[in-house]
C-alpha cells in the first residue's frame, strides 16, 4: 500500500527512506523552529531581568534554602572528585538524544521534530512565568555572572551560550532537556534498551543537578511536572481532532491529518 498525501497527490511507498513526507512539512517545521527560537530568548530576557534584581546575588552572605535531598547529597559529590560543571556535560548530550530520535523515523522525522520542537518552545515559555512568579536564592554559591547596561543583550549573550544566568532557579532549565530526551524514546520506542538507555541518562543527569547544588529539588520535580504535562497535553491533542481554535492550530503545525488514514494500519507502526 502507498501513502498518498491530501496536500500534494504524491505517493510514497513505504519501503522507501524519506526524512519527510510533502515539501510543506518544511515550512510547519521552520515555523516551529522559530517558536522555540522565541520562547528561549523570552526566557534568556526572564533569566537577564532576574540576575538585576535577585538580592542573594549580590550580598555577601548566600543563602541556600533547606533541601534535605540536597544537604544528603552534596557532601558526597564534592567528595567524589567529579567536574563541578558535570551537569552542564551532560545536558550537551540531550540534543544528541533528542535529535537522533526523529532521524531514526524515516519519513515521520520532522514531524516527530516539530512536536518536540514545539514542546520545548512551550516548556521554557511556562518556566519563564516560573522565575519571575518566585524568586529564590541560588543554592550554587560559587554562580557568578556579569551584566552589561542592556537587558536584551545579556538575554542575547545567553541565548548564543556565552553568559550564564544565576537568578533562575524555578524550575530547571536542565530537567527540560532532559526529560525531553526520555519522553522522545519512551513516547516513540526504538527497543527496550534504548527506552531504558534514555531514562538511565535522563535520571542520571536530574540527580547530578541536585547532588552539584546546580538545583534544588522542587526546581527538578516541578520541571519534570511541568514538561510531563505539556507533553501529554499535545500528544493527547493532536491525537484526538478536538474541534476547537486551539486544537485546529496545532493541527495546522503537526500536519498528522495530512497522512492517509490507512497509512500508519498498514505499517503497523507502533508510534501514536
Amino acid at each position: 500500500m502507498e501513502l498518498v498525501t491530501a496536500s500534494e497527490g504524491t505517493s510514497v511507498k513505504p519501503s522507501e527512506f524519506r526524512l519527510w513526507t510533502n515539501r510543506r512539512e518544511f515550512l510547519n517545521t521552520s515555523l516551529v523552529a522559530a517558536w522555540v527560537a522565541l520562547c528561549l530568548y523570552v526566557v534568556c530576557l526572564a533569566n537577564a531581568y532576574l540576575d538585576r534584581i535577585n538580592p542573594s546575588l549580590y550580598s555577601l552572605h548566600h543563602p541556600r534554602l533547606p533541601d534535605p535531598l540536597l544537604d544528603f547529597l552534596s557532601p558526597y559529590y564534592l567528595r567524589s572528585g567529579l567536574a563541578p560543571d558535570l551537569a552542564d556535560q551532560l545536558v550537551q548530550f540531550g540534543p544528541v538524544f533528542i535529535l537522533l530520535r526523529p532521524l531514526l523515523m524515516r519519513e515521520k522525522a520532522l514531524l516527530v521534530l516539530r512536536r518536540q520542537f514545539f514542546i520545548i518552545g512551550a516548556c521554557y515559555l511556562v518556566r519563564a512565568v516560573f522565575v519571575l512568579i518566585t524568586i529564590l536564592p541560588n543554592p550554587l554559591a560559587s554562580c557568578k555572572t556579569k551584566l552589561s547596561n542592556s537587558i536584551f543583550y545579556d538575554a542575547f549573550l545567553q541565548f548564543i551560550q556565552l553568559r550564564t544566568s544565576c537568578g533562575d532557579v524555578l524550575f530547571s532549565g536542565h530537567t527540560i532537556v532532559f526529560l525531553i530526551s526520555a519522553l522522545s524514546w519512551s513516547t516513540y520506542p526504538f527497543s527496550l534498551i534504548t527506552t531504558c538507555i534514555a531514562w538511565a541518562f535522563a535520571s542520571l543527569g536530574i540527580m547530578v543537578l541536585i547532588a552539584s547544588t546546580y538545583h534544588y529539588t522542587v526546581d527538578c520535580v516541578v520541571g519534570v511536572m511541568v514538561v510531563s504535562l505539556i507533553w501529554k497535553l499535545y500528544h493527547s491533542t493532536v491525537t484526538s481532532h478536538h474541534d476547537n481554535s486551539f486544537s485546529k492550530l496545532l493541527y495546522q503545525l503537526d500536519a498528522e491529518h495530512h497522512f492517509d488514514i490507512e497509512y500508519e494500519r498498514c505499517r503497523e507502526s507502533e508510534y501514536p
